[in-house]
């Protein structure tokens, strides 16, 4: 594998009174080109490879008035631009001529939402997201020969949310229902299956508290549920071209987040945290990419696959952490000593829940320790991150030629300096 990606970016925020309102003002940029390539066969023949320079260009804007402090109701409403231009120049592949192939992207949304507390125990939020996005695929050529026609597609959604929270002491009950959308894209790196993605929506619940103990622990407890239509994944197609996208009809995923922070004294801070998902698979994906091993002949042969029923890719049973901060106070400045220790169950990479497929268990641990000047201005860190040396996959990818691990990083470690003001 190879790679070099070279940026620019920026962003400008405005602030200004008005009165009966703050005016916001968000201007960003973005401006990449990505050389990248690998060679996917794993063997010396020149089988399977590809190369790309993907180009990105973004520009957004965002206008927001907000409440001011003494509103009875705090409430913000605002627009939002995006125009954003990509596309392959080159992509390289075995057996085709340079591939080219482009498009954009654009976003338009009105959003408003509000706060009002009808007394000191009940509180009421609501609020509406409006979004219309257009993507515009300019065609694709092979050899400078023109091979998929141009097109675009248009989508449009609503998306509301309801809060409603209730203090009691010093806990926070809350029950919040919503709904979001994704906007649908074109696949650009395989002209066979440009598209379009429709959209991925879904439908969320979630009720939990929040509350303080004695002044020394703050505990959060939440429940939600997730119902995605036209869920979008990623995957390798038959041909091994780079990652396309299909909607994955529905999904569903239930869990469980639990956090903790103790500060038993002033000086050492503690914390965890359990997310546990005891649902998360694919309700109807009858129309998947499986593979089967061509045993005892080399390769994998691509047949259609029904996924419905199995566990969604990236989507861990448990995942947990525990970790220590202790601050000694100096003369001039302070020092912050932390560890923590990161825990995640077995998780699949791809819908087909293949086990050559999937990491197993993940134990992390990683340690820094910061001195802080006594200003707070300047910062130096020295840091180490899985310090166990643990073997891992960041990725696994399944290909016709075979399955292919992307390692995560071995221990690594190193230092920074920081200022801020």
């Amino acid at each position: 594998w190879v790679g070099r990606y070279r940026s620019a970016s920026g962003t400008l925020r405005v602030k200004a009174p008005l009165g009966f309102a703050d005016f916001v003002s968000i201007s960003g940029f973005r401006e990449g080109v990505n050389h990248s390539g690998s060679e996917y066969d794993s063997t010396s023949a020149d089988l399977g490879w590809f190369y790309s320079d993907i180009l990105d260009k973004t520009w957004s804007q965002e206008l927001q008035l907000l409440s001011t402090a003494d509103s009875d109701i705090e409430w913000i409403a605002g627009l939002y631009w995006m125009d954003s231009d990509g596309g392959y120049g080159p992509l390289l592949v075995p057996g085709s001529p340079p591939i080219k192939s482009g498009g954009t992207q654009k976003s338009y949304a009105a959003y408003v939402q509000g706060r009002y507390e009808f007394n000191d125990q009940w509180g009421l939020t609501l609020g509406v997201r409006y979004s219309k996005d257009k993507a515009e695929y300019d065609g694709g050529t092979v050899g400078g020969f023109p091979v998929a026609p141009s097109a675009d597609e248009s989508w449009s959604d609503v998306s509301p949310k309801l809060t409603i929270d209730y203090k009691v002491g010093d806990s926070l009950l809350y029950f919040t229902a919503s709904k979001g959308y994704k906007a649908g894209s074109y696949n650009l790196s395989n002209l066979a299956n440009v598209g379009p993605v429709d959209p991925e929506k879904v439908s969320a619940l979630e009720m939990g508290i929040k509350t303080e103990l004695a002044g020394m622990a703050r505990l959060e407890a939440a429940l939600f549920h997730y119902d995605y239509k036209d869920l979008q994944v990623s995957f390798i197609p038959s041909n091994n071209n780079p990652t396309e996208l299909a909607n994955a009809a529905d999904s569903k995923v239930s869990g469980l987040d639990l956090n903790a922070l103790v500060q038993p004294i002033d000086a050492l801070k503690l914390t965890g945290g359990l997310s546990w998902l005891f649902k998360a698979e694919y309700e109807n994906f009858p129309g998947g990419t499986a593979y089967v091993d061509n045993a005892p002949f080399p390769g994998f042969s691509v047949v259609p696959g029904d996924f419905s029923g199995n566990r969604m890719a990236h989507a861990p049973k448990l995942t947990g952490n525990v970790g220590a901060t202790y601050t000694w106070a100096l003369p001039a400045g302070s020092i912050a000593a932390n560890t923590n220790i990161h825990y995640r169950s077995k998780q699949y990479f791809s819908p087909q829940n293949l086990n050559s497929v999937a990491n197993d268990d993940v134990t992390l641990v990683s340690a820094k320790v910061v001195y802080t000047s006594p200003d707070d201005h300047w910062t130096v860190s020295a840091w180490a991150q899985n310090l166990t040396d643990k073997e891992y996959f960041s990725g696994i990818l399944q290909t016709t030629l075979g399955t292919i691990g992307i390692y995560a990083l071995p221990r690594t470690y190193g230092f920074n300096v920081g200022y801020q003001w």
